[in-house]
């Protein structure tokens, strides 16, 4: 009874196996009809996989990486300009500071000539004389006089603040009235120039103080 009963679940066992097996091979078969309306898919082009689209997320990250770079961009101009404009502000402080001045040299004169032709200074011996009255060294000095028989240029020595340098050319061969120009330049290569009018080949009407280099003109 006991063998019977195994053979029996067996059996059954077997059926549904077998039914399964039969039902998953016909789902598995396409019918015919679709057969007939399918195309060969090997004539088909393969497309192309289309580009994933960026999440919110990334759309702002990237908005925000694009501004801080266009940020850092002007930050680094307006640094640059800034460095510079500031070296260009030291650069003439230290010019301004150490900068020499050669003009022909004068002596306080207090003559009744000098009171009545109103002048409170004038070309002091014989010859000509220049001193430098600015605050730095005159390099590659150089000065050119007016006479009666023409322009003399000459070269004279590198002067200091303060010192004076006494040329040969005389007083009186002064023509009447004389231009007299003194060129000299620092030790950074800046050039300056002064030009003096001289009256009766002894007073001095005019100074004009100039950088050579630029058009502006000062005056004193």
């Amino acid at each position: 009874m006991k063998t019977r009963t195994v053979r029996t679940a067996l059996l059954l066992l077997t059926i549904i196996v077998s039914g399964s097996r039969s039902g998953t091979t016909q789902s598995q078969q396409p019918s015919s009809a679709a057969r007939g309306q399918q195309t060969p898919t090997a004539a088909q082009p393969q497309q192309a996989p289309s580009p994933t689209a960026m999440t919110p997320y990334e759309r702002s990250n990237l908005w925000l990486q694009t501004a801080t770079l266009i940020v850092l961009t002007i930050t680094l101009i307006v640094l640059a300009v800034y460095t510079g404009y500031t070296r260009t502000l030291a650069k003439a402080a230290v010019e301004e500071m150490s900068r020499p001045c050669v003009e022909v040299f004068q002596q306080t004169d207090q003559s009744s000539l000098a009171i009545t032709s109103g002048h409170s200074s004038s070309l002091a011996g014989d010859r000509i004389a220049f001193k430098n009255i600015g605050t730095g060294a005159a390099l590659n000095f150089r000065f050119t006089v007016q006479t009666d028989q023409g322009k003399a240029s000459l070269a004279g020595p590198s002067l200091a603040p303060a010192e004076v340098f006494q040329s040969s050319v005389s007083r009186q061969s002064l023509s009447d009235p004389a231009t007299v120009t003194c060129e000299f330049e620092t030790l950074s290569g800046t050039k300056y120039r002064t030009e003096s009018i001289v009256e009766d080949r002894r007073w001095v009407r005019s100074t004009r103080f100039e950088k050579t280099a630029s058009k502006g003109r000062n005056y004193k």
